[in-house]
């Protein structure tokens, strides 16, 4: 039997993101629907057994999603993924038998790993138990010091500001810009280029000195998409660019 997987989520775009991932990375069928009311039914009729769904599926909640599947199919793993980071939400995710809560921003890599472990570990003897208790995904626990400029990016989209983000090399080329209103990603400029493409151009930058200000002065308006979105386009390139730069490492070790 294949393994079979729904992916829930009211961004579209997100869900074309992760389905090309899944397809890309590994072997598993995926499903995937952006309404809430759909989820059940195609969990009875694809014979799914892992469901990965964001908190928020438009005014839903996928904590009661979980609940709902629980209550119904027992048997279907759950892993939530959330731009919101909250000892609450985890909590809640444990008491619901969350299998793993994924913090956003996070690499596409700790998904398909987060899956390839539910798989396993459903695929054990009978004999082995299980996992009791929800793990929890970051990407990065430090302190505000250590914040990386996808943290920054993050934060400041959830609490609504108005910064701007300044990113300066550790080469000392010439310094790049993310404007932030309002929770949105509205500008970006970097190297000659602008937009998304900007933004993920500096995404890719190792170890950059970073410094954010208030802004006042109007920008031109050159990124639509949303932040999370973003952030993880942004991270499946670097961990595309990582896989390339092994590639030579990986044929100097076959034997």
């Amino acid at each position: 039997m294949p393994r079979k997987i729904l992916i829930v989520d009211d961004q579209e775009d997100m869900l074309l993101i992760l389905e090309r991932e899944f397809r890309r990375l590994t072997g598993v069928a995926v499903t995937t629907t952006s309404e809430y009311a759909e989820v059940l039914a195609l969990v009875s009729s694809e014979q799914i057994d892992l469901v990965i769904s964001d908190v928020r599926i438009g005014r839903d909640s996928g904590f009661d999603l979980a609940r709902e599947i629980k209550n119904s199919h027992p048997d279907v793993g759950i892993i939530l993924m959330s731009a919101y980071r909250s000892p609450g939400n985890r909590q809640q995710a444990a008491d619901l038998g969350v299998i793993t809560f994924l913090e956003k921003p996070f690499l596409p890599r700790k998904l398909m790993d987060a899956v390839e472990k539910f798989f396993q570990q459903r695929e054990q003897p009978a004999s082995e138990p299980a996992p009791t208790s929800v793990q929890v995904a970051t990407e990065d626990s430090s302190a505000l010091a250590h914040f990386r400029l996808q943290d920054l990016v993050q934060l400041f989209c959830l609490n609504g500001k108005n910064v701007l983000i300044t990113v300066v090399p550790e080469t000392n080329a010439a310094a790049g810009e993310i404007y932030i209103q309002r929770g949105r990603v509205i500008h970006a400029d970097f190297a000659g280029k602008t937009g998304d493409d900007a933004f993920h151009a500096m995404m890719q930058i190792g170890r950059p000195l970073l410094k954010v200000n208030d802004w006042a002065a109007p920008v031109p308006v050159t990124i639509s998409t949303g932040w999370e979105l973003l952030l993880l386009s942004s991270a499946i390139r670097v961990d595309e660019q990582d896989t390339r730069n092994d590639l030579p490492n990986r044929r100097a070790a076959a034997p």
